[in-house]
């Protein structure tokens, strides 16, 4: 059912495709052994990893949210490129997705010339 959904979204006769597994954030694998410290001239928190090395500013004890989970693929039927979209209606033809920015503001009107 769902899928149905999805081919009605993306445009009915396309097909939907999963985008390639290159292109697929891999999950991160937290370990335990990551100690969180202070720093002495900021204060600011730091984590370390004992086995590797590694320091931080980001705690990696955060979950990463994946920014691409809500995409899906498909390929137009007439020019047979892939395309990405979301059921919200996104769409973008590139591969991570590239949101348009925001438009700019609408400058002011200019006041009229009064006629005096």
């Amino acid at each position: 059912m769902r899928l149905a959904s999805l081919a009605a979204l993306a445009g009915g006769a396309a097909a939907l495709i999963a985008p390639p597994v290159s292109v697929r954030r891999p999950t991160s694998v937290l370990r335990a052994d990551w100690q969180r410290y202070e720093d002495a001239a900021s204060g600011d928190p730091y984590w370390h990893d004992a086995e590797t090395g590694a320091t931080t500013w980001d705690d990696p004890t955060t979950p990463v949210v994946d920014p691409y989970a809500d995409w899906q693929a498909a390929v137009d039927p007439t020019s047979g490129g892939t395309y990405y979209y979301t059921a919200d209606g996104r769409t973008s033809w590139d591969w991570p997705p590239v949101e348009a920015p925001a438009a700019a503001p609408a400058a002011a009107a200019a006041p009229a010339a009064s006629d005096a």
